[in-house]
């Protein structure tokens, strides 16, 4: 948040100096005003976000020094390498998602580069009402498989045995506990017995039990009730 501007550049003050009597103040003395408010806000909103995204950056390196930290054959997954369509054979967490909700089909998904050329992850979702595009962008770092989600929530995405298949780890609070989420995706559904038993691994040195290890059943994309 910013903080509130001092007494002598205060937008009060400045329109009460604006509102003075007609033609004591010199339009030169008005704009001069006007920019040094516009430059101290401007200043103080290029400070918070610097600071803002280095305590992210800080964040998201830390989480990733961790993960790094298994010894797994695991690389960094660059976001122009993770374009394209993968799907979820593998994924275990902590989080509290009813018992018949962990066990749906699940649809393939995609990354795609958007309007904005942000990377982006897509899902169609079926429901009651019809069929749905799920979005998230996913802010990039200079640390290869780094991603920022959303409000300090970090996604870590690294390449397993080669690049048809990769880890997604993600790590975050709620309601002051910390939640743990991590799938293994492939370029296909056919599964390989390698990478099966490195992501037991990862969810085991994750701190999870591998009971909780669940294998979705797939299911077709459904087609989307409108254009997004």
């Amino acid at each position: 948040m910013e903080s509130k501007p001092s007494r002598a550049t205060s937008p009060a003050d400045f329109r009460r100096l604006c509102a003075g009597s007609r033609g004591s103040v010199p339009a030169f003395r008005v704009a001069q005003h006007r920019t040094k408010l516009s430059n101290s806000r401007e200043s103080r909103r290029s400070v918070d976000m610097g600071t803002v995204r280095l305590v992210l950056l800080t964040s998201g390196l830390s989480l990733f020094s961790v993960v790094q930290a298994d010894m797994l054959p695991l690389t960094p997954a660059s976001s122009e390498e993770l374009l394209g369509t993968w799907y979820i054979i593998r994924w275990a967490g902590d989080m509290p998602i009813p018992g018949r909700k962990k066990t749906s089909p699940l649809p393939p998904f995609t990354f795609i580069r958007n309007r904005i050329s942000k990377l982006e992850f897509r899902m169609n979702i079926k429901k009651s009402t019809g069929c749905f595009l799920f979005k998230l962008p996913l802010d990039e770092f200079d640390a290869i498989g780094v991603f920022h989600a959303w409000s300090g929530h970090f996604i870590i995405i690294q390449f397993l045995l080669g690049k048809d298949h990769a880890i997604a780890y993600y790590q975050g609070r709620m309601d002051n506990t910390i939640y743990k989420m991590m799938m293994l995706v492939g370029r296909t559904v056919d599964e390989n017995s390698d990478a099966l038993r490195f992501f037991q691994v990862f969810v085991e040195k994750r701190g999870l039990n591998k009971t909780l290890i669940i294998s979705p059943p797939h299911a077709d994309n459904c087609k989307l009730t409108r254009d997004y």
